[in-house]
């Protein structure tokens, strides 16, 4: 799911950041005669934090670390928030158990203690996250090391010698001891080479559900990354800075705790213009392209420049430009003109600070996305000509914010919001760059019928953040009227709408009685 909705990292860029954490990965454990220096402190420390704007591109950098480290066995486990998930507002309270069975996949001989936990205690998964790690991690890798060092061990290999030698090879018994003594060998091995092999990945706490439970899962993993000398974890986590609660969580960690690695503080010209080059190649390469008339050096070095300047370091912009270019119904010649010709030469806002400008330029292609509607030669449902189809939208993105609903599909909306069939389809039909909508899947339980396994959302949360602040979407902005808020949610609304988690938080309520 997240590699549908995130684009991979491109081949050659963030490579400064890529070595960084590197470094940081495979750096020696730290001892008491290491040196003081602050690239030391930086390599050693049990938490990384990788901070930067939203749509700086920590998530693709995180799915890279990801895949690397699961393939040099550096990787123990990793964990992905992500609104768009169906049933994101529980992500938080699968966070430990995750880790757990990450873990039991990993860690040779674990499943055993971490069943046995679970069978003594079947409340496990509704007690506090700080308990649950105890039991379902350090608890059963405490075990797994009694059990594979000392005389555990050798009393294990001792018995597997005598029932090779008097037991026949098919027997049941002799089978069980050669796997608990193989599963001991190859801890006693991965233990040995434990600090190379503790990473744990953490993208997007931003998009755990709301402040409550950022702040839980913050201080369980920093908790975690100092509660077992034995087991010591070290956790890769991003967040935005601009995120005030985020910013105070880490800002309370303890000196020599945690190291930093500021997106925002690497100018990434350099990288987005080679993924723009790339990406625009491809699009001219395309075969479905292979009839229309290319100008001379398509797109031009002014173009990519263009965009390069407006990205502002932001990955998600340059992406944006892409999916739109590149829509298969339509001439990427024409689309790229109209984008050049639409979107104003510079920017900014004067309405909302140095915070709202540093976003002017990511707002102006939201909007210019959000107002763009194509005729594609189809018969449009009833009652949806012109300007219809942007107030269409705006209902449509009203419930998909606001409803508290899993929206699988543009039917579904259609029913939601009473209107004619394929009514929701016209709406979103062009927003694909900015709004993901699931691919139908085979069902094991429907064969016949295929369903969505995600639900129709934004691509990246800084659209939410957008929307939700009336200065960046004008028109477009999305607010839940007063008269159906509950008390928590006014008091969430009188701190700026900007400041609202996301939609897993708004239990819309009936409209009082008139």
């Amino acid at each position: 799911m997240l590699s549908s909705l995130h684009a991979p990292l491109h081949s050659g860029t963030r490579q400064g950041t890529i070595n960084q954490l590197d470094g940081w990965i495979t750096a020696n454990k730290p001892s008491h005669s290491q040196s003081t220096s602050i690239s030391s402190r930086m390599r050693s420390t049990p938490i990384h934090w990788l901070s930067g704007s939203p749509g700086s591109g920590k998530t693709s950098i995180q799915l890279h670390l990801a895949k690397r480290c699961r393939q040099d066995s550096r990787l123990l486990a990793s964990f992905f928030f992500s609104m768009n998930s169906v049933g994101s507002n529980e992500l938080h309270k699968k966070f430990v158990p995750s880790l757990a069975y990450q873990l039991t996949s990993t860690v040779p001989g674990l499943q055993s203690f971490v069943s046995t936990a679970i069978q003594n205690d079947p409340d496990m998964f509704s007690k506090p996250p700080g308990q649950q790690m105890t039991a379902l991690v350090f608890k059963p890798l405490e075990e797994c090391l009694k059990n594979s060092t000392g005389w555990a061990y050798w009393r294990r290999r001792f018995k597997a010698s005598l029932f090779h030698r008097h037991r026949s090879p098919d027997s049941d018994l002799d089978s069980k001891s050669s796997k608990l003594l193989e599963e001991s060998t190859a801890f006693r091995n991965l233990y040995s080479e434990w600090w190379t092999r503790n990473i744990i990945i953490i993208d997007a706490l931003d998009e755990c559900i709301g402040p409550r439970e950022q702040q839980a899962i913050a201080r369980l993993i920093f908790w975690a990354s100092r509660h077992s000398p034995k087991f010591p974890l070290r956790f890769i986590i991003s967040a935005p800075a601009q995120h005030p609660i985020i910013r105070n969580l880490f800002n309370e960690c303890r000196v020599g705790m945690l190291s930093n690695t500021r997106l925002d503080t690497r100018v990434a010209d350099a990288d987005i213009r080679a993924y723009l080059e790339a990406e625009f190649a491809k699009i001219k390469d395309s075969d479905s392209q292979s009839e229309i008339v290319w100008p001379e050096g398509w797109p031009g070095r002014n173009t990519v420049d263009r965009f390069v300047g407006k990205s502002k370091n932001l990955f998600i912009y340059a992406s944006i430009i892409i999916s739109f270019v590149q829509n298969t119904t339509g001439n990427p010649v024409e689309l790229l003109d109209l984008l050049l010709s639409s979107l104003p030469d510079q920017a900014q806002r004067t309405d909302g600070g140095a915070d709202y400008n540093q976003f002017a330029e990511l707002d102006a292609l939201y909007t210019f996305i959000l107002h763009y509607h194509r005729s594609t030669g189809r018969n449009p449902p009833d009652n949806i000509q012109g300007d219809s189809v942007l107030d269409l939208r705006r209902q449509v993105l009203h419930a998909i914010m606001f409803s508290g609903r899993n929206f699988k599909s543009q039917s579904e909306l259609d029913d939601y919001l009473a209107v004619p069939l394929e009514s929701a389809d016209v709406a979103l039909r062009d927003l694909h760059p900015i709004i993901f909508i699931p691919p139908l899947q085979p069902s094991s339980h429907s064969p016949k019928s295929p369903v969505a396994e995600a639900k129709i959302w934004f691509r990246h949360k800084s659209m939410w953040d957008f929307l939700v602040t009336k200065e960046r979407s004008g028109d477009f902005h999305q607010a839940l009227p007063e008269d159906r808020m509950t008390r928590i949610q006014k008091l969430q609304a009188a701190d700026g709408m900007e400041n609202i988690p996301d939609s897993r938080f708004w239990a819309i309520t009936e409209p009082p009685p008139e």
